[in-house]
C-alpha cells in the first residue's frame, strides 16, 4: 500500500522537521511493506529540509505534482514552452511584476532580500537564484506583485488560455503549464485509484484526496465543493 502525505501543515510545522513520533510512524510503516510518498507544493529543494535524512529516497512530489524525485533522481512532468515563457515574461515585466520561477532544482526569483517572500524560496540554500533562460525548464511560475492586476490576469486569460492560473491566499498567482496535479503525479507512478492511503491538509490536497477511500483531512474547508467534502472524514 502506498502512504501518501502531505508536508506542509500536516507532517511539518512552520518550517520544522518533521516529529520524532511521526520518524517512528514511518519506520514502522516501511518495516510492513509500505511505500511512503511525500508531496508539497514547493520545490523539492525546501521539501528535504522538512524530512528526516533517512527519508530523502523517498518518492517526493513538489512543485503541485510537476517534478518528482524517486530514488534520489529528479524528472519534471511538464514544463512551459520557450515561446511561452517568452511572452509571459513580456506581459510581466509590462506590469512591474515580481516573480519565483521554479526549475527542476534552480530558480530565478526577481524581488529584494527584504520581501517576505525571500526567507522561504531556498530555505537551505540548496539552490542557485539563476536568470530564467538559465534555470532551465520551469514547470511553475508564482507572481509575487504586479501592477494593475486585473488588467494582467485578463490580458494572461486572453492571451494565454491554455496556461493554468490558480489564485493563492496570499494574494500571489500560480502559473504552471496545464492544470497538472499531484494527482495526475501520482497516476505517472503507476498508482491507481484507491490503491493508497492519502493524508492531506484542507484543500489544497482535494486531487490525491478525492481518489482514495482512505484519507485523513487535517483542516476541513467550507470552501471544498459539497460534492467533494463527503469523501473528506474530518481527522
Amino acid at each position: 500500500m502506498y502512504f501518501v502525505f502531505n508536508l506542509n501543515e500536516t507532517i511539518s510545522y512552520n518550517n520544522h522537521v518533521m516529529s520524532i513520533n511521526s520518524q517512528y510512524m514511518y519506520d514502522y510503516l516501511k518495516d510492513k511493506g509500505h511505500d511512503l510518498i511525500f508531496v508539497a507544493s514547493e520545490g523539492i529543494r525546501n521539501m528535504l529540509p522538512h524530512i528526516d535524512r533517512r527519508f530523502h529516497n523517498e518518492t517526493l512530489v513538489g512543485l503541485d505534482g510537476t517534478v518528482i524525485c524517486k530514488n534520489g533522481h529528479l524528472q519534471q512532468a511538464v514544463a512551459f514552452t520557450t515561446e511561452d515563457l517568452i511572452q509571459m515574461m513580456t506581459v510581466v515585466d509590462a506590469h512591474h511584476g515580481t516573480i519565483l520561477a521554479e526549475g527542476l532544482w534552480d530558480y530565478t526569483y526577481t524581488g529584494g532580500v527584504h520581501s517576505k517572500h525571500y526567507e522561504k524560496i531556498d530555505v537551505s540554500k540548496l539552490a542557485e537564484n539563476k536568470q530564467i533562460e538559465q534555470v532551465g525548464n520551469v514547470s511553475k511560475i508564482s507572481i509575487l506583485n504586479i501592477d494593475r492586476a486585473g488588467q494582467f490576469v485578463e490580458r494572461m486569460t486572453t492571451e494565454f488560455p491554455h496556461i493554468s492560473m490558480h489564485f493563492e491566499k496570499d494574494s500571489t498567482i500560480t502559473l504552471k503549464p496545464t492544470n497538472y496535479t499531484v494527482w495526475d503525479a501520482l497516476q505517472s507512478l503507476n498508482i491507481k485509484k484507491n490503491e493508497y492511503v492519502a493524508i492531506g491538509f484542507n484543500n489544497t490536497n482535494q486531487h490525491i484526496l478525492q481518489h482514495t477511500n482512505y484519507n485523513s483531512l487535517k483542516a476541513f474547508s467550507k470552501e471544498l465543493d459539497e460534492k467533494i467534502q463527503q469523501h473528506f472524514p474530518k481527522a
